[in-house]
């Protein structure tokens, strides 16, 4: 045993060292237990210790969320973590996997925008900023992975999951995907967090808009858009951590696709890195979807795919499966290489080395750093976009007295926080039912929607977000001087109007009306859409929609701000509203970055990362439809739209206002004949031409005239943002190869093909400020370890 020590304990030798040593000095049954997972949240059915005699593979943190304070949670961590290695022969600590799509799951953490929020910002840099303050703040708590980034692609807003993902394009998804990706691992994720994309793959493709329904898609679409952001990551950001989706994907659950899992993944991709189950995936793969013949089939199914780890219990990946192993070769050599890869990724973790959560002391001090609350503020600015703008923003107060603020969120903390924050979690889980999936709840529980406590809800947001504060408070501090009413009016979703009387009064003696729109994008049966909460129609509700008209009536000025997971859908408001901010949810300093762009203090820097329709019935609808389709239909009909609205959008992808103007000029292409040594390089100017800072997000896009395939009739290659001061010029240049102009041909192979393309340069998919024409010169073939994915 002294032997064993030396080799697989010693923090010196290689990762992959270790691990061999430490798998051959173990039997089947504790290798078995680091493929399972431990649940040790109150609703959960797993029964520690007595299930789980020789340790386990990995926790879910998930119990953080429940009514603890930080310090109860890091010393929960702390005895959970030293039970499990008492627990094992070999001593061997588990994996504490927690969420960070918006920050850490955690009390005191630092909360950032929502994921459709984050593809607002249209920005690597700052999402790789917020994303190793995540990983350090999870770190510190003794967690090692982050189920985090999401790279779906979602093009069907209906989904309540919408507000996961960066947006409806995967060069948008790839570019900000493998920032947060870079910034949760850090160099080599000895310090960092296992980051773990999801979910894949096409999960919000799903039939009907409706959360693990089934998807039904061609390989060239899967491989052009779906996968392009997961390949990203893998390929040239070094992604380590994959979650397979619910849904099944042309027939099978990617949780038992060995062509997807052990085929795409590994084999084409060269994916190393573990691959975890969503949770109950695997078993809802033979309850819900009929998968396999047994409980066992599928787990062995899944095991043989490729996935290692079963989250968050062990139900498909039990003793059975060692039963099957002497029989099974194939089985048993799935069985030891999964093994293997947990054990390397603890080694490489430095998970042996340190275990346990930090001083709770040290852990809170830096949890309250103030310059981490200014990054949250600088991630929610970045993210509002301005919609709509009559020359009432920024707001000129001298002429203003009383200022009515209108709407459920005006009065609301937990406005700030969506699906997956720790606010939205901890109030869905106290004041309503869970909706999530995969969660193994005791034999008791039940879920049923009631309505809604909000004094209870505020309560307690108030308490799971302590330096957020409320609309209408943080626009009473920055205008001492006014007068700030406030009415709730509306409810978040339906068409009850008893609150219009008072609401209307309040709002009849105010110089200026401020209307809050949108549900509650969130967790649970208090939310209007998030996980398992999925709509058919994202229009506003008809009692908001007939207040915004109620309201233009009293002839007074209008601002109108949306919340929630997917965009503002409104005929009244695009009638009506003087001006419009897309404020999603932003996190902790929600209220703050809002009235900061309303007072003209910030300008604001977002842009929008989805196409948004009419109506719900146009839905799918992308900018980057297919030449013949869409609003490019052309055909010989006389009737070239709906006969209820148009095939255009109501607003377009990459769409945002600004309080200045921008210039574009003097485009310089370098070469306009591309090939594998000469790559697309382009320079012009940038100029801001108006009286206020402002935000740009420059958008390149290219056009292929014509082709081999119908290809989309524009698509976006690459961005940037720039802050400029009034009259400031930048000279913008790019440089891209021709590998990132490929697309997949007739007979599957990534193709650059000859003939001749057209680069648009400008504000948005529908603002082309300068355009010009490039040939490739010959057909060229790329393979996938050949392929690269943003210049940015």
């Amino acid at each position: 045993m002294n032997n064993e020590k030396q080799s697989y304990l010693n923090p010196s030798l290689p990762p992959e060292v270790r691990a061999d040593q430490l798998l051959a000095c173990m039997d089947n049954h504790e290798k078995l237990a680091q493929l399972t997972a431990y649940n040790p949240a109150s609703w959960s059915n797993d029964h520690f210790p007595e299930a789980f005699p020789y340790g386990v593979g990995q926790v879910s943190y998930l119990f953080a969320t429940e009514d603890r304070s930080l310090t109860e949670v890091l010393q929960q961590q702390r005895e959970i973590q030293s039970r499990i290695m008492e627990l094992s022969p070999h001593t061997i600590p588990a994996i504490f996997h927690l969420e960070t799509l918006s920050g850490a799951l955690l009390p005191e953490a630092s909360s950032f925008p929502c994921g459709i929020a984050q593809g607002a910002t249209f920005n690597p840099p700052l999402l790789r900023q917020m994303a190793a303050l995540i990983s350090r703040q999870a770190r510190m708590a003794g967690a090692t992975q982050g189920l985090s980034p999401v790279l779906d692609v979602n093009r069907d807003q209906r989904f309540g999951r919408c507000g996961e993902s960066f947006g409806e394009d995967p060069v948008l998804a790839a570019a900000l995907g493998m920032a947060v990706t870079q910034g949760l691992q850090g160099p080599d994720c000895s310090s960092g967090l296992l980051a773990t994309a999801k979910h894949f793959l096409a999960y919000h493709h799903a039939m009907g808009g409706i959360h693990a329904a089934a998807v039904d898609l061609s390989d060239r679409l899967l491989a052009d858009v779906y996968a392009k952001p997961f390949q990203a990551a893998v390929m040239q950001a070094g992604l380590k951590g994959i979650m397979p989706s619910y849904g099944a994907l042309n027939g099978v659950p990617p949780s038992v696709s060995e062509p997807l899992l052990r085929g795409l993944l590994r084999h084409t991709w060269g994916f190393k890195g573990l691959i975890v189950s969503d949770y109950c995936a695997i078993s809802e793969a033979f309850s819900r979807q009929h998968f396999g013949e047994s409980l066992s089939d599928t787990g062995a199914a899944a095991l043989k795919a490729g996935l290692d780890q079963e989250l968050p219990s062990p139900l498909a990946y039990s003793s059975s499966l060692l039963e099957q192993l002497a029989s099974d070769q194939i089985l048993a050599r799935a069985f030891d290489q999964s093994v293997w890869r947990v054990l390397y990724y603890k080694f490489k973790l430095g998970l042996f080395e340190k275990p346990l959560a930090e001083d709770s002391a040290k852990v809170h001090q830096f949890y309250q750093q103030v310059q981490h609350q200014q990054l949250a503020q600088n991630v929610a600015s970045d993210a509002i976009v301005l919609l709509k703008n009559r020359g009432i923003l920024p707001l000129r107060t001298a002429a203003v007295k009383r200022i009515a603020l209108v709407g459920p969120h005006a009065g609301s903390t937990l406005a700030g926080f969506g699906g997956y924050t720790y606010a939205s979690m901890r109030c869905g889980f106290a004041a309503g039912q869970t909706t999530m999936a995969g969660l193994n709840l005791r034999a008791d529980a039940q879920v049923q929607r009631k309505s809604a406590d909000e004094a209870l809800i505020e309560t307690i947001a108030r308490q799971a977000a302590p330096r957020s504060r409320p609309l209408y408070q943080t626009l009473q501090e920055q205008l001492p001087e006014l007068e700030i009413t406030f009415a709730p009016g509306y409810p978040y979703l339906g068409g009850d109007e008893s609150g219009f009387e008072q609401a209307l009064l309040t709002a009849a003696k105010a110089d200026l009306i401020i209307l809050t729109l949108g549900g509650r994008y969130g967790t649970g049966t208090i939310a209007t859409e998030g996980e398992g909460l999925d709509r058919s129609t994202i229009e506003l509700p008809p009692a908001q929609e007939n207040f915004i008209k109620a309201a233009a009536a009293l002839n007074k000025p209008l601002i109108m701000l949306h919340f929630g997971g997917h965009p503002l859908v409104s005929d009244a408001a695009d009638r009506y509203a003087d001006a419009i901010l897309e404020c999603w949810t932003l996190g902790e300093g929600f209220s703050q970055a809002i009235v900061a762009v309303l007072l003209g203090q910030t300008a604001p820097g977002g842009r929008l990362p989805v196409s948004v329709p009419y109506k719900t019935g146009q839905i799918p609808l992308t900018y980057c439809h297919p030449y013949g389709s869409s609003w490019h239909q052309g055909t010989m009909s006389a009737v070239r739209d709906y006969v209820d609205c148009p095939h255009q959008v109501r607003y377009p992808f990459g769409y945002g206002l600004t309080y200045t103007d921008f210039d574009y000029s003097a485009l310089v292409v370098k070469s306009a004949w591309l090939s594998r040594s000469e790559p697309l390089q382009l320079q012009f100017s940038l100029k801001n031409t108006g009286a206020y800072r402002g935000k740009e997000t420059v958008q390149l896009y290219i056009r292929d005239e014509q082709a081999s395939v119908v290809r989309p009739n524009m698509l976006l290659l690459a961005f940037r943002k720039y802050d400029l001061q009034p009259g400031e010029t930048k000279i913008v240049a790019f440089s891209i190869p021709l590998e990132q102009l490929v697309f997949k041909d007739q007979q599957g192979r990534w193709k650059a093909e000859a003939g001749q393309m057209t680069v648009l340069i400008g504000r948005s998919s529908a603002d082309i400020r300068l355009q010009t024409v490039v040939q490739i010169t010959q057909d060229e073939y790329y393979s996938d370890t050949e392929l690269s994915y943003f210049e940015g």
